[in-house]
């Protein structure tokens, strides 16, 4: 097989997370029938609890959006280098 014609499975959002070493939550991270997915963050000191659709999922990989703490991307910058450290 020619691995340039291979096609490479890409990850899910929740496989993202699960292996992302900022991002984790409590509890296992499935769509429900609205899209939605209850995040319970294991990091509640940076990061927001409650139902969020794959957009959120994705701006949390990234340090910004509805998950990350802070009313303002300054502020969620803190909260995100917060988690960093």
């Amino acid at each position: 097989m020619n691995l340039l014609n291979k096609k490479i499975k890409e990850k899910t959002i929740f496989e993202k997370i699960n292996e992302h070493s900022i991002c984790g939550s409590y509890n296992d991270l499935k769509f429900k029938d609205n899209n939605l997915c209850w995040v319970n963050p294991s990091n509640q000191m940076s990061f927001n609890f409650g139902w969020f659709n794959e957009e959120d999922l994705n701006n949390w990989l990234n340090g910004t959006g509805n998950i990350v703490k802070g009313k303002t991307e300054k502020e969620k910058k803190k909260f995100w280098d917060y988690a960093l450290f």
